[in-house]
């Protein structure tokens, strides 16, 4: 049989700050070049909804990251996204939020390694069709 491809999203939920930061953006720059995506869920209060400031540097959305050796990440894997459950979002916008980035993420993974999409009449084929539709990742 061929080749199987496989893509991993590692889910971080928390409800404070960051406080390794620096080490953090090594590994995620360290990671880029990986087939995941990175989503973290900062659950809010309105005791510590500030201290989510350096997951928005994480996001890589403002600027691309650089580790501490001046090294640029690959590509953009991780998607932060801020949740306060006094909002009442829905299960199904939370998901839109949550997992918005990450078509996107996986399609840029897998082109940039030269891979591109099954043709039609292969298994799984309807899947990277559809990929290819969609409009350029969300900007928050």
């Amino acid at each position: 049989g061929g080749k199987r491809l496989m893509y991993n999203i590692l889910l971080v939920l928390t409800d404070g700050m960051i406080t390794d930061l620096n080490p953090t953006i090594d590994a995620i720059v360290d990671s880029s070049t990986l087939p995941m995506s990175i989503v973290i869920v900062g659950v809010q209060n309105e005791q510590h909804a500030e201290d989510f400031d350096g997951m928005h540097k994480l996001d890589g959305d403002d600027a691309v990251l650089t580790d501490a050796r001046g090294v640029k990440a690959a590509r953009d894997i991780v998607q932060f996204v801020p949740f306060n459950p006094s909002l009442r979002t829905t299960p199904e916008e939370l998901a839109k939020h949550v997992l918005g980035e990450v078509p996107h993420q996986l399609v840029q993974h897998f082109s940039g390694k030269g891979l591109k999409p099954a043709s039609w009449g292969q298994p799984g084929a309807e899947f990277y069709e559809l990929l290819n539709t969609l409009p350029p990742a969300p900007k928050k």
